[in-house]
């Protein structure tokens, strides 16, 4: 991966306004990218730490039985957050997308709006911590929703990824 920084174009915010850094496949992300990424991220967490000091309870809770275990719980909660960030990855302005017009901005921008639904869905369900009977002393439930809200928005892939890593390891 190369940053690279010029003088062309960067009053018209073309690629060389900052740096940038380059997947070798012409896709680029720039600080205004992850900025963004990492603001719906942040507008998340705080979502979640005033509804925890606003005392707001989960509206449902969620828990594993018989042969249903934390992390089948959670790969449903990705399908449901993959789906409902499917309408807003074609939001246009005009004929620009707003989330940057590379698939590796949008997968940076999208990737923090994806923790951000996650967090708050996971502190008005049950969290994948609280799942496998795991809590935290400090926080209540925020570290749970953010933890997990970080792990499910990753797209069940990575969930799938995950969980096939850790089959491995236990059986061998």
């Amino acid at each position: 991966m190369t940053v690279e920084k010029g003088p062309k174009n960067a009053a018209a915010g073309g690629p060389d306004a900052a740096p940038h850094s380059h997947d070798g496949k012409g896709a680029s992300v720039g600080p205004k990218d992850l900025w963004l990424g990492l603001t719906c991220f942040l507008v998340g967490a705080a979502i979640v730490s005033l509804l925890q000091l606003l005392g707001v309870g989960p509206l449902a809770k969620i828990q594993a039985s018989g042969g249903t275990d934390a992390f089948a719980i959670s790969y449903l909660m990705a399908q449901v957050v993959e789906r409902a960030i499917e309408p807003f990855s074609n939001l246009k302005v005009g004929q620009k997308n707003i989330w940057g017009h590379s698939s590796a901005m949008r997968t940076v921008s999208l990737g923090g709006l994806a923790s951000a639904m996650a967090m708050v869905a996971c502190f008005f369900t049950t969290g994948i911590f609280a799942i496998a009977g795991i809590t935290f002393t400090v926080g209540g439930r925020v570290p749970d929703a953010i933890l997990t809200g970080l792990l499910i928005s990753g797209g069940t892939k990575a969930l799938h990824d995950l969980i096939g890593t850790l089959q491995k390891a236990k059986s061998g």
